[in-house]
C-alpha cells in the first residue's frame, strides 16, 4: 500500500521587515550644485531627455522660420516643461491663423523624453496628447473656438537642444496660478473662479472629455487688460510690471566646467507684482496633458494625491465622476486655503499617503461601501510594502468606522468670506454631494454650476 503524502503547508509570503526609509536607495550623486534658496526648477532635470536649456534673450523660430519670438521672462515650471514669456520680433508679419498676431505669447517647452514620435521617429508636436485633446474641443466645440476658461494653442513647433528634441507650444499669455495667489483673492473672486471652473468642467464632460488633473497649479489668471497695449519701451516697464528677475547661476557639483546640458542661469517666474490682485476676474483651465476621452479611460490617474478620486484606488476606472470630486476638493482648497482630506500626519512617511488619504476621507464623509471590500489596490497604491504581504485586515477600519468623526463644515468656517451662514451651509451640502463615495451619486458639473449660480454666491 503506497504511503500517504501529506499536503503542502498553504503558501505565506515571507516575513517582511520595512527598510528605513534613508535605506531603501542610495540618493544619486548630484550633478549640479543645488541652489541656496528661491523658487526654481530641478536642476537635475538638465540631463538628456529632460528640461530645455534656456536663457532671457534666447530667440525661437516658428512657423517654417517665418517669425521668430524672443524670450524676455519665466512664467512657471512643472514636471514636465518650462513656460517663457515671449514677445513677436519687431517687422516679423502676422500669421494667416491669428491675423492680429498678438505681440506677446506663453512659450510652454516639453522636457524631450515626453515629445511623442510618429512610426518614421520624428518628432511631431501636433500628436501630443494635450494638443489633440485641446484641438478636438476646438473642433466639436461653440463655433469651432474654445470656451471662454481655456486657451487656444496658436502655433507648435520643434526645438533641438543638448537633451534632445523638445515640443514647443505657443499659447495665449496668461498670469498667475491659482495657488500662488490664492491667499490674496476676496470672497467674490473665490465664488466667481468656483462658477467658471465649474462650468469649463461642465463644457469639456458635454464633450465626452475629461481633465483628469483639476489642480490649483492648473488654473491661471487671465491678465486684466490687453498685455499688448503696454508699451515696454524700456527694460524697466517689463520689470515693473513683471517684478524683477530673480536668478541663479548654474555651477557643477564637482567644480568642472558647466555643463551642456543646463543653462547658464536658472530663473524664479515672473510674480506679476504690476498686476492688481482685486482686479483679477477671469481664469482658464490648463494643463490637458492627462486629459482623456470617457470612452477610453486609464487605468490611473496622474495627479496630486490629495485630489485623487477614491474609487481609482479601488480599481474602478476613472470617470467624469473622478473630475467631481477633484473639483469639489479644489473648491474646498479655494475656500479654505488647504485641500479637504489630509495626507500628512506627523511621523508618517508620504509614501504611504493614499491609505491616509482614504482614512482621512473616512473620518470626514463615514465608512468606505461594503461593496469595495478587497478591491483596494494594494499593488499600484502602496509604496512600502511589497505587492503580496500587505494584511488586508488592515483596512477593515476604512468598513468599520459607523459615523463622521470630523465636519467639513466646521473647517468652512475658517472662511470668513462665506459671510452669512447660509452661503457655509450651501457651500457644505453641494461639497458632501461631490464627495459622495459612490461615483453615481455624484452631481453632474452642470448641476454643480447652477447650484453656484442659483441665487449667485458672490452677491
Amino acid at each position: 500500500m503506497a504511503e500517504s503524502k501529506e499536503p503542502p503547508p498553504p503558501y505565506s509570503p515571507p516575513p517582511y521587515s520595512p527598510t528605513p526609509l534613508e535605506e531603501v536607495s542610495t540618493p544619486k550623486k548630484p550633478v549640479y550644485k543645488a541652489v541656496s534658496h528661491g523658487d526654481f526648477e530641478n536642476l537635475e532635470d538638465y540631463a538628456p531627455g529632460g528640461y530645455c536649456p534656456v536663457v532671457l534673450g534666447d530667440k525661437f523660430v516658428t512657423e517654417s522660420g517665418t517669425i521668430r519670438h524672443i524670450v524676455l521672462a519665466k512664467l512657471g515650471y512643472g514636471p514636465s516643461s518650462t513656460v517663457w514669456l515671449v514677445k513677436r520680433e519687431a517687422n516679423t508679419p502676422p500669421t494667416i491663423s491669428n491675423p492680429t498676431n498678438p505681440s506677446f505669447h506663453a512659450l510652454k517647452i516639453l522636457r524631450a523624453e515626453l515629445s511623442v514620435r510618429d512610426k518614421h521617429n520624428v518628432i511631431v508636436p501636433e500628436q501630443q496628447p494635450g494638443y489633440q485633446m485641446m484641438r478636438r474641443l476646438e473642433q466639436v466645440g461653440w463655433r469651432c473656438h474654445a470656451h471662454p476658461n481655456m486657451i487656444q494653442i496658436q502655433s507648435s513647433f520643434t526645438r533641438r537642444s543638448p537633451n534632445g528634441q523638445h515640443c514647443c507650444y505657443l499659447l495665449p499669455l496668461l498670469g498667475l496660478s491659482l495657488d500662488r495667489c490664492l491667499n490674496s483673492l476676496d470672497g467674490k473672486q473665490r465664488h466667481r473662479i468656483c462658477k467658471q471652473l465649474a462650468h469649463v468642467v461642465n463644457y469639456l464632460h458635454t464633450f465626452a472629455v475629461c481633465h483628469g488633473d483639476l489642480s490649483p497649479q492648473h488654473v491661471l489668471f487671465r491678465i486684466p487688460g490687453a498685455f499688448d497695449n503696454l508699451r515696454l519701451r524700456r527694460e524697466d516697464d517689463l520689470d515693473r510690471f513683471l517684478g524683477p528677475h530673480c536668478s541663479q547661476r548654474v555651477e557643477m557639483a564637482d567644480g568642472s566646467a558647466l555643463s551642456q546640458h543646463a543653462p547658464r542661469v536658472v530663473y524664479e517666474p515672473a510674480r506679476f507684482t504690476g498686476i492688481s490682485m482685486p482686479a483679477l476676474r477671469d481664469v482658464a483651465l490648463v494643463g490637458f496633458g492627462k486629459a482623456f476621452a470617457t470612452f477610453r479611460t486609464p487605468p490611473t490617474l496622474h495627479c496630486p494625491i490629495p485630489i485623487y478620486p477614491p474609487e481609482v484606488l479601488f480599481g474602478q476606472p476613472p470617470s467624469t465622476k473622478s473630475d467631481i470630486w477633484q473639483l469639489g476638493c479644489l473648491f474646498f482648497k479655494i475656500h479654505t486655503g488647504s485641500f479637504p482630506f489630509l495626507t500628512q500626519t506627523s511621523g508618517l512617511s508620504l509614501d504611504s499617503s493614499y491609505e491616509r488619504l482614504v482614512w482621512s476621507a473616512v473620518q470626514y464623509l463615514g465608512p468606505v461601501p461594503n461593496s469595495w471590500k478587497s478591491q483596494y489596490r494594494c499593488d499600484l497604491y502602496n509604496d512600502l510594502i511589497p505587492p503580496g504581504q500587505m494584511d488586508r485586515q488592515d483596512l477593515e477600519c476604512w468598513f468599520d468606522a459607523e459615523q463622521p468623526t470630523k465636519s467639513l463644515e466646521d473647517r468652512l468656517k475658517e472662511a470668513k468670506h462665506l459671510g452669512p451662514k447660509w452661503k457655509r451651509n450651501r457651500i457644505a451640502r453641494l461639497l458632501s454631494m461631490m464627495f459622495a463615495w459612490e461615483p453615481s451619486q455624484r452631481p453632474s458639473a452642470g448641476s454643480v454650476w447652477r447650484q453656484l449660480s442659483d441665487p449667485p454666491l458672490e452677491n
